[in-house]
């Protein structure tokens, strides 16, 4: 999937790189599925950012921008669930977190230490905001709840 998003910044104080994607199961949302930290990609220009995913998730979120000053940023999905035994799945709550992950093979601990979706404007969270509203961090409410694939077997 793809989205786009002018309030993504890649520099600065209010930078999202340095900060951690979590998804969350499906339903209820209050439930950890994965995380990972943003971190600059290594092998492209610094316009380019990347959180890589590994069990119980495969794949990335990658995050782009031209080097304009104006422009937006774009953010390229490619996850999938990486167990055999987990279906489609959708309607997952997902944002940027304002610390970065820790070193940790548990999905649990790892994310531990994310702390609260990133709001570096102080907006609040609010159950109705808009894209121009809403947190920063807060990917499910300017962008929407993300559809996880089955595991490629």
């Amino acid at each position: 999937e793809q989205y786009e998003d002018f309030n993504l910044p890649l520099f600065g104080a209010q930078s999202v790189v340095g900060r951690t994607v979590v998804l969350q199961r499906a339903a209820s949302g209050s439930g950890l599925l994965a995380c990972a930290e943003i971190v600059y990609a290594d092998d492209v220009v610094v316009d380019v950012a990347m959180a890589r995913f590994a069990s119980p998730l495969d794949g990335s979120v990658q995050l782009a921008r031209p080097q304009l000053a104006l422009a937006s940023t774009g953010l390229t999905l490619n996850l999938r669930h990486s167990l055999a035994t987990w279906n489609t799945s959708t309607m997952h709550p997902w944002h940027f977190n304002a610390n970065p992950t820790t070193a940790s093979p548990s999905v649990l601990s790892r994310c531990a230490s994310v702390g609260p979706v990133f709001d570096p404007y102080r907006l609040g969270m609010a159950p109705n905001c808009s894209a121009a509203t809403c947190p920063t961090g807060d990917l499910t409410a300017r962008l929407g709840p993300l559809v996880l694939p089955a595991a490629q077997g």
